[in-house]
């Protein structure tokens, strides 16, 4: 009998199969030593026992007396003799009622066992298992309707619920966060989950007016480490009426030209969490090669950890995690930490210019192929886009290539789905809730944690 909470294992499915043996090999030894009749053959005549004998296996040929000499017998043994054939029917009845009771146990167990948390268990009819109280798991169904709505409204972050997700991540870490001022926590936040990819007055957004006399235009909102370097070169390649201009620009600039002030605005994402691991590993790259220098004194303490070994990555990439909860963006000065700011910013950004955003390409798979179908299809007013060379560069950085094994190390830490990988959830909580369309949907790890009752009420009731 299993305690309730219990989840079913492979390991009950070895006792109920031992429980079977032992079941059927007790019956079977019950029936040897049961005194059945037995008929002897000779040449000529048949016969008969007038007393019950002890009898081995019905098809070893053999059976022993109650004189202890063997007497051969050919064929399957009848019953003969009233008494005898009464003690042997009513044994047999028993025996036929356990092996119908275990056969419906069998065959409902087979049916209903679907699922072992998560394991995959590959149906075999051909093994006998039976089961007592077997507490069947079924797919698992995730429902966040409710906090969804709450967490992202009209496709726009509620970024007043920033400091919420930044305090339930925090907690998460098991770490005092007393520390972090009010004033200087909503800076953080804010600058977290609001705005776009690029430095103060240096973040460019690329706008495609459509030909002389037309009315059209076409805005691509570029997301660090979401093929950005591609698009860009695609789009300068392939059209020359390509302005290059600020987001808080752009819609004085259409009105200047008599364009409409709703363009189709469009960008590339990929994953949000992969899209952080991904930004972190470009951050260290650029430290390694010498491209970027923290500017703060102190510097964040992670970079004080050694990265020689896979381990000291591992925990480097953690205390990176704990960094950016904790110690505020102005001590990554110089080290261009929105790398790793979620692509769910540009949806707060475009709406505080009165823009939003159009549809969006949800995977950077195959992208040579996917981004010119995918702009084709949310713009129809574009030229045609056959033959359009591709970018020498590939928008590739030389952080790809993964020399340190920066990005293998955040991977490791995601993978073991520890206190780091769960403050990553939360804190992406915003892309979940607003990108509907992501391939892989959301993490198990992250449907578990906004399923917790504990993240449900701070953002339902916060």
């Amino acid at each position: 009998v299993k305690h309730k909470n219990h989840v079913d294992t492979i390991d009950d499915r070895v006792i109920c199969l031992l429980i079977t043996v032992v079941l059927l090999f007790h019956s079977y030894e019950r029936a040897r030593n049961m005194a059945v009749p037995y008929t002897r053959r000779r040449v000529g005549s048949i016969v008969h026992a007038k007393a019950c004998f002890v009898t081995a296996d019905a098809g070893s040929g053999r059976r022993y007396g109650s004189n202890g000499k063997s007497k051969l017998i050919v064929g399957t043994v009848v019953a003969v003799g009233s008494n005898c054939s009464k003690l042997r029917r009513q044994y047999l009845v028993k025996i036929l009622l356990k092996v119908i009771f275990l056969t419906i146990l069998v065959v409902s167990w087979t049916q209903n066992y679907e699922s072992i948390q998560g394991l995959v268990v590959v149906d075999n009819t051909k093994n006998e298992s039976s089961s007592v109280e077997v507490s069947v798991t079924t797919e698992r169904k995730f429902d966040w309707s409710q906090v969804k709505s709450r967490l992202c409204r009209n496709g726009v972050p509620n970024t007043s619920l920033g400091e919420t997700l930044f305090s339930l991540a925090r907690k998460v870490l098991n770490s005092d966060y007393s520390t972090v001022e009010d004033v200087h926590n909503k800076k953080m936040v804010d600058t977290f989950y609001t705005g776009f990819f690029g430095a103060v007055g240096k973040t460019n957004i690329y706008l495609y007016m459509s030909q002389e006399g037309g009315n059209e235009s076409m805005i691509y909102i570029p997301v660090w480490k979401c093929a950005n370097n591609f698009i860009r070169e695609w789009l300068q390649k392939r059209f020359k009426r390509v302005v290059v201009i600020r987001p808080e620009m752009v819609l004085s600039f259409l009105q200047a030209r008599g364009r409409a002030t709703t363009p189709c605005v469009v960008t590339a994402i990929r994953d949000p969490i992969f899209h952080f691991l991904s930004g972190y590993n470009e951050m260290e790259h650029r430290v390694w090669r010498h491209i970027v220098h923290p500017v703060s004194r102190p510097p964040p303490f992670y970079l004080e950890r050694s990265f020689e070994t896979e381990n000291n990555r591992r925990q480097r990439f953690k205390e990176f995690v704990s960094n950016v909860l904790y110690d505020g963006f102005d001590k990554f000065g110089g080290l261009e930490l929105e790398h790793v700011f979620p692509p769910s910013r540009i949806l707060s950004g475009l709406s505080k210019l009165g823009l939003q955003l159009t549809t969006y390409l949800p995977s950077l798979v195959n992208l040579t192929s996917t981004w010119p179908h995918f702009l084709a299809n949310a713009y129809p007013g574009l030229p045609s886009l056959q033959d359009t060379p591709d970018p020498a560069s590939m928008g590739m950085h030389g952080s790809s290539l993964d020399e340190m094994g920066f990005y293998r190390a955040a991977k490791d830490v995601w993978a073991e789905q520890g206190d780091a990988a769960r403050a990553l959830c939360i804190l992406h909580s915003f892309d979940y809730a607003c990108w509907d369309d992501l391939p892989d949907g959301i993490p198990e790890l992250c449907q578990d944690m906004y399923s917790e009752e504990t993240f449900v009420d701070a953002i339902m009731n916060s």
